[in-house]
């Protein structure tokens, strides 16, 4: 995760910076989705 923000604070561009944290934000989000749609169906 810290070398995820390194590389993107190394790269110098504020756009992929920003990509990088709210692709960390949602991956939480997207596996508790899909956990609670396993549980339904399973």
């Amino acid at each position: 995760m810290t070398l995820l923000l390194q590389a993107a604070a190394e790269s110098g561009s504020v756009t992929g910076f920003l990509v990088t944290i709210a692709v960390l934000f949602s991956l939480p989000l997207v596996i508790l989705l899909l956990g609670r749609l396993f549980e339904q169906f399973f």
